[in-house]
């Protein structure tokens, strides 16, 4: 991530963001309700579009977070396949959604 700044309507969340991942690094964010922590996890992995810098993802990088809200499931899905779905955003659009909720 490279000078990165992300936007909720006119409010700036982040900006001026620089960081590189190591392999394997695990993170964590802290903050008051609001402060965009959310927003600022969904910069990282591409979910949101970025005001401004750069975001360059290494070919056989995977990212992933447990989201604040979840999407709706199957109701007979077993939580480790919950789990399993949610670890991997093609996994999840395959085996999660269901238009019978």
């Amino acid at each position: 991530m490279e000078d990165t700044a992300c936007k909720a309507g006119e409010r700036t969340i982040v900006r001026n963001f620089w960081y590189e991942f190591a392999p394997g690094e695990r993170i964590g964010i802290v903050g008051p309700n609001g402060a965009g922590k959310s927003s600022l996890l969904d910069m990282i992995t591409g979910d949101r579009h970025l005001a401004g810098g750069h975001r360059e993802v290494g070919e056989t990088t995977a990212l992933g977070y447990f989201r604040q809200h979840v999407p709706d499931v199957k109701p007979t899905l077993k939580i480790i396949d919950y789990i399993r779905c949610n670890a991997s955003p093609a996994i999840l659009r395959l085996c999660c959604w269901s238009s019978e909720i």
